[in-house]
């Protein structure tokens, strides 16, 4: 499970995802014993891309080059860690970090992230998710619309 990974890092873990509960939360900082910090970025359709995506990178910039001053801690390292919307920010920022020339994340640990969203492929996966109930190719398009 990720949360085996999760106990073999040494450093800071840095959660995007805004599903997390508090509980979650506080029970990933415990058994890591390093501190997790999760941003409340604000939702699409509400919030339409980018707004959800500058939420997190100035989340990490925040944390990369203030949390001394601010918290008076200094991290090693910062490690994203994000499933499915979040494993898409969180490249998202690793692309901008390297795009900007400013520190680019120690690590990421990524679950389901989509990674190719553009719609004028149809690939074997989309034909083989058109059995499927919950998340099928028609309903990741009208996602996309909504973001």
């Amino acid at each position: 499970t990720l949360l085996d990974y999760y106990l073999f890092m040494e450093e800071l873990l840095y959660l995007d995802r805004q599903a997390h509960t508090k509980t979650s939360l506080n029970k990933y900082a415990l058994e890591t014993r390093h501190p997790v910090f999760a941003v409340d970025y604000r939702l699409a359709p509400d919030h339409p891309y980018p707004i959800p995506l500058s939420d997190c990178w100035l989340s990490y910039l925040w944390l990369r080059y203030y949390s001394e001053k601010y918290l008076k801690v200094k991290f090693d390292k910062i490690i994203l860690v994000g499933d499915s919307a979040g494993g898409c920010i969180s490249l998202s920022i690793c692309t901008l970090a390297i795009r900007k020339q400013v520190a680019k994340p120690d690590g990421m640990v990524l679950a389901y992230p989509g990674t190719c969203l553009d719609r004028r492929y149809f690939t074997p996966s989309c034909m083989m998710s058109l059995d499927e109930p919950y998340l099928n190719a028609f309903l990741i398009d009208l996602c996309l619309k909504s973001y």
